[in-house]
């Protein structure tokens, strides 16, 4: 099976401006995070809930665990965020403007 082309940096930031463009910036932006920096399918990331993102304090957790039911093949599996995710993540979850 061929496998799918990498974006890099420069390709990445643009698909960060077109969010900018959409009915919900922040909300796409972080879709994208998730999909690029965690490897995140698209059913997975639909079915995140906020615990299996955020810890108590309202802070970006280190982990994600995926049930089975969340992942395809009916398998669990360990996400470890990266800092850019984390960021992403606290963009969006913490209000106002964010670099």
């Amino acid at each position: 099976m061929k496998q799918a082309k990498v974006l890099n940096d420069k390709e990445l930031n643009k698909l960060f401006k077109v969010c900018e463009l959409t009915t919900y910036p922040c909300r796409n932006r972080l879709i994208v995070a998730f999909s690029f920096f965690a490897g995140l399918r698209a059913i997975e990331i639909a079915s995140l809930k906020v615990g299996d993102v955020l810890s108590d304090d309202n802070t970006a957790n280190d982990i994600i665990v995926l049930s089975k039911h969340q992942t395809k093949g009916s398998k669990s599996n360990v996400i470890h965020v990266a800092k850019k995710l984390q960021r992403e993540i606290q963009g969006f979850v913490t209000p106002g403007p964010h670099i």
